[in-house]
């Protein structure tokens, strides 16, 4: 094992405009808490113009980030100690802000030499290995996701308090390349359905889910079903005996972004293909579950046009804080009339 740098327990500062500075991003989770960096990759790169802002990201994400204005490099997570420190030494970054706390990132932080450190909230390991801790006020409202990226960096850097919501950059080709393939699909501007999250919140079964598909398509609505690698039997099941068409599994992020740039409107639960949809440009209409882990307070797609429905109070008052329910308390009727009432509402502004 290396020694332990001399500078490892070190006194905390503001960096200088003036400072060169190579800054790591590190957040190393699912697709919606990546989505959730967005706002603060942009806001450094409007703050530091001349730094160097790298984003790691889990390997599966990483094609997603590409060629985005605000970053100048996207390297991928890995979960082993050594080759991580080979890479942050690689990158002789001069700043990491670690937005999900990891004790293997930290210690590798230490190793690789990476002077300026820190972390969301505190662990114990911050300590020991150098990095400074995020503080952030909950008494007056339940803060969103992009608010606890932005602690962390704010320990370190002066940033606007108006935190912009998550936008994924898409060329005009990628654009046209998913209107020609909804067009194969023989639909233009569909009502995407995102039935499966893979158990990463409360969600619908597959017959809520095909239910509210058939009365679309009895609205003579153009509807789409759309799921990710593995999902295909739950799209299936939805689907049932509709001639509605499905996508998603065989599909590139960067693809599926583009389709979802085309949707009329995107209905699903509290998952990351509903956050893409978003950050594509799509207006959503998301399911979520009010237990604190998982309300729509910290975890909606931000911006105008977006809609969150939870279950009514008696269905969810004997529910554990933490469980995963059907959200049977949230009718299709709700998320149809939510949908139409959207839908008005564009037609209008046009």
């Amino acid at each position: 094992m290396p020694p332990l740098p001399r500078w490892s327990l070190l006194s905390f500062r503001r960096l200088k405009l003036s400072e060169p500075q190579k800054i790591l991003v590190v957040r190393q989770d699912r697709l919606g808490d990546a989505l959730s960096t967005v706002p603060l990759l942009k806001a450094l790169k409007a703050a530091r113009p001349g730094a160097h802002i790298t984003f790691m990201v889990a390997k599966p994400l990483a094609e997603l980030f590409l060629g985005q204005p605000f970053l100048d490099e996207v390297i991928t997570w890995t979960n082993d100690l050594w080759p991580l420190i080979k890479t942050l030494r690689r990158g002789r970054y001069d700043v990491l802000l670690m937005l999900h706390p990891s004790k293997l990132l930290a210690w590798a932080a230490l190793f690789a030499g990476v002077r300026q450190k820190a972390g969301l909230g505190f662990r114990p390991y911050y300590v020991l290995t150098g990095f400074k801790h995020s503080h952030i006020s909950q008494k007056d409202r339940i803060l969103h996701e992009t608010e606890y990226n932005f602690s962390v960096a704010r320990s370190l850097f002066e940033l606007p308090e108006e935190i912009e919501p998550p936008k994924i950059y898409l060329s005009e080709n990628e654009k046209a390349e998913g209107r020609n393939i909804l067009v194969s699909m023989n639909v233009n501007n569909p009502i995407a359905v995102l039935p499966a999250n893979r158990g990463s919140s409360a969600n619908w079964p597959p017959e809520r889910w095909g239910e509210l598909v058939r009365k679309l398509v009895e609205a003579k609505q153009e509807v789409l079903i759309l799921g990710g690698p593995g999902e295909e039997d739950i799209l299936k099941k939805v689907k049932g005996d509709t001639n509605v068409p499905m996508a998603g599994p065989e599909l590139t992020l960067r693809r599926l972004a583009a389709i979802l740039a085309n949707c009329r409107k995107v209905a699903g639960s509290s998952t990351g293909t509903l956050h893409l949809a978003a950050a594509a440009g799509a207006k959503t209409v998301g399911l979520f579950c009010p237990a604190p882990a998982s309300r729509p307070e910290r975890w909606r797609p931000l911006g105008d046009g977006h809609v969150q429905l939870v279950p009514n109070e008696d269905f969810c008052k004997n529910c554990r804080p933490h469980a995963k329910c059907d959200l049977g308390g949230i009718g299709v009727g709700k998320v149809l009339s939510m949908l139409y009432k959207t839908l008005n509402k564009m037609e209008r502004l046009k």
